[in-house]
């Protein structure tokens, strides 16, 4: 059953030319940097390695690179990713309640989150690992515990690498999950919080030591949204069947718990209850990572499902298992729709990229409301970071931020016109209006939004290609 529904869930993934999740273009064109060495690359580009807790596909897909094509390796990692996310918790499951069941296996009806379409892929990544180390410890603690706390360490250091957020949820939890055993068993309470402390000391002297922690701002948000954000689990491209499955799902949770039909595994009470309560005070940002408490609700939702189960003998449990399995393929044929059609939007606009010169240093012009998923609209804000992979060129909206990722620009290549100022100059029926002056070392401008716009003419911009979404003029300096 995992092998079918993973297979099914796979199928969106490997059937288009070109994957519309919103931020993949520009983490891919990252790992075409760490991988190649060109001329051009290196003339723009500059590769730092530091210690940062953002690291799981720039560890992973460099290495698929030098042995499969950059593409291939970027699907490989997704693949992982899903393995990792819906693998972890019926890993969990098998721990908690010693049976494999297919209860745990309704993780796969999350898989395609709001998350995974922004292609927060090293958050989900890390989330895995998080709850399979989780799983790892609540498994072998008692049973061996030298073996468990020399693992944990080994585990907590990769989830700390793979993602910030989801080491901070297994922090939670396994803090919780420690304090909820010290109090049902009292006896050796300083060893065995010693124990729980250690697979944390070498994470939390890289996040002492490392540029993640130096500092930044903490803003929350309104407080309200909190009780929505949940939603972020199903969204994707139609909310009729998003809101449906939202309350489907729910309703399965409370009502088993009301009748008796699911129970929840005593030891993962404390860390559901821990990190509920976190979610409720968690800030919207801190330092440089945003979205913070938007990620929890996933978190959650993933371990309540491994550390639940239905009853033995339920007489509707079939029928749960045939409903959940035929509203997850009804939720991959929308996937399949629409990224289908999102490809058809995308060939002709990757050819035309794929056309320029190679080192071509583009500036890239998008709309502030361009960050939105919605039906119909192919993610482009991005899409210009495809020219960094196929045609080494700079492209100055590549994701370079020295506390996320290991690549950065060379010192000439650092004064970007803003992607949003530039939009702001650009559309509109006032051809005069003042472009700026750094403009001038580019020898391209792309304009992507996902719904059609107008530009005026201006004299020495020369049209290269033209699309309702997506166009392309090169600059006669």
């Amino acid at each position: 059953m995992f092998l079918a529904l993973f297979a099914m869930a796979a199928l969106p993934i490997w059937q288009v030319h070109t994957l519309p999740l919103f931020d993949y273009p520009n983490h891919l064109a990252r790992m075409h940097i760490l991988a190649s060495d060109t001329p051009e690359l290196q003339r723009f580009y500059a590769v730092n390695w530091r210690i940062v807790p953002n690291l799981a596909m720039d560890l992973i897909v460099p290495t698929l690179n030098t042995f499969l094509p950059l593409e291939v390796a970027g699907r490989i990692f997704i693949m992982l990713t899903m393995a990792s996310v819906v693998g972890s918790v019926a890993f969990l499951h098998r721990v908690l309640f010693q049976h494999w069941s297919p209860w745990p296996l309704l993780g796969f009806a999350l898989l395609y989150n709001r998350f995974m379409l922004w292609g927060f892929l090293n958050f989900l990544f890390g989330t895995g690992l998080a709850i399979a180390a989780l799983g790892w410890w609540i498994g072998w603690r008692e049973r061996s515990p030298r073996l468990c706390v020399a693992i944990a360490c080994v585990l907590g250091v990769a989830v700390f690498l793979s993602h910030l957020a989801a080491f901070g949820c297994y922090a939670i939890a396994l803090g919780a999950y420690e304090l909820d055993q010290m109090r049902r068993r009292p006896g050796a309470i300083a060893t065995r919080a010693a124990l729980a402390a250690l697979p944390f000391v070498a994470p939390a002297l890289l996040f002492v030591t490392g540029p993640s922690g130096a500092g930044g701002a903490i803003v929350f948000s309104r407080f309200l949204r909190k009780f929505d954000l949940p939603y972020s689990l199903f969204n994707n491209y139609t909310p009729p069947l998003d809101a449906v499955t939202m309350i489907l799902f729910v309703a399965l949770f409370l009502i088993g718990l009301w009748r008796g039909w699911l129970r929840f595994a005593p030891s993962m009470q404390a860390p559901l209850i821990a990190l509920v309560a976190a979610y409720l005070v968690m800030p919207n940002q801190i330092y440089t990572a945003s979205s913070v408490d938007h990620r929890l609700p996933l978190v959650i939702a993933l371990i309540a499902i491994g550390g639940s189960d239905l009853s033995q003998g339920l007489r509707w449990s079939r029928a749960i298992a045939c409903f959940a399995v035929m509203l997850f393929i009804a939720r991959m044929v929308v996937i399949s729709v629409e990224w289908q059609g999102f490809d058809r939007q995308y060939t002709s606009a990757r050819a035309a990229l794929d056309s320029l010169p190679v080192g071509s240093r583009i500036a890239v012009a998008t709309p502030d409301d361009g960050l939105r998923i919605r039906s119909g609209e192919a993610p482009m804000v991005h899409f210009p970071c495809w020219a960094i992979i196929d045609r080494d060129a700079f492209v100055p909206t590549l994701f370079a931020y020295p506390t996320q990722q290991p690549v950065g620009f060379k010192p000439g290549y650092s004064d970007q016109p803003s992607a949003s100022a530039l939009w702001s100059a650009l559309v509109t029926k006032d051809a005069s209006a003042t472009l700026p002056p750094s403009l001038d070392a580019y020898d391209y401008v792309v304009l992507a939004a996902p719904t059609g716009f107008d530009v005026a003419e201006r004299p020495g911009w020369v049209p290269e290609y033209q699309s309702p979404l997506f166009r392309i003029y090169r600059l006669l300096h």
